[in-house]
């Protein structure tokens, strides 16, 4: 799953603008080895911060 997701060019959580200092890449490094969590899909679209996407919406938020 996560050579697909590279491959696609598909960004997940933490993504790397998070890696503000060594000590916050080496955690995010530490995450990205444990994904995939979970994969979710949809078909349907919605808008979030002026932008449509594909999500689902959750008591949370929109998972993109």
């Amino acid at each position: 799953i996560r050579e697909e997701l590279r491959a696609n060019g598909i960004d997940v959580y933490p993504q790397k603008e998070f890696d503000e200092d060594a000590e916050d890449r080496m955690i995010n490094e530490k995450i990205r080895e444990m994904i995939p969590f979970a994969v979710v899909g949809s078909d349907q679209e919605y808008q979030v911060n002026g932008r449509r996407l594909l999500g689902r919406k959750t008591k949370w938020g929109t998972i993109e």
